[in-house]
């Protein structure tokens, strides 16, 4: 996949995931197993945990290192992102809505600073990317989207 239309892509769909929760109050953001187990806050937080994944990982990558598995380290996915909700769950919504932007931010930063080279020969490189970001923010958006619909309808 070419660089730029990565990139185009990777905000054209943060901005969807943005639009998704925009206009919720603090108290709608907090509502409590509002998605699944998790209120809108938590999958904001959450979204943001896997891009400081990629943050830690992408560059891993690009060198041609091995990344350890997440079963190895946490006994799987669900169980990491337990563990990292439970974390974030600690912090204030100012500080989660801060670190979702900080995070965000130097993750594009660090996108935009890899060579063109890399979206085109390194497809491990492409799938983390789109798999933590560009594939897994609609994903949410939806989610969000729905329990808002349903909230309506309600």
């Amino acid at each position: 996949m070419e660089k730029s239309k990565l990139l185009a892509l990777l905000d054209d769909r943060w901005n969807a995931f943005q639009e998704a929760w925009r206009g919720l109050t603090p108290q709608e953001l907090a509502v409590e197993k509002a998605v699944g187990e998790w209120s809108v806050r938590d999958i904001i937080a959450h979204v943001a945990i896997w891009e400081e994944e990629n943050l830690k990982n992408l560059p891993l990558i690009v060198e041609g290192k091995t990344l350890k598995r997440y079963s190895t380290l946490y006994g799987g996915i669900d169980a990491f992102n337990a563990l990292k909700a439970d974390e974030k769950r600690k912090l204030s919504l100012e500080d989660v809505l801060a670190y979702s932007q900080t995070t965000h931010a130097a993750l594009k930063d660090m996108l935009a600073s890899f060579p063109a080279e890399a979206y085109k020969t390194n497809a491990r490189f492409v799938r983390r990317v789109r798999a933590d970001t560009v594939d897994h923010y609609p994903e949410h958006a939806q989610s969000i989207l729905a329990w808002r619909q349903g909230r309506k309808e309600g």
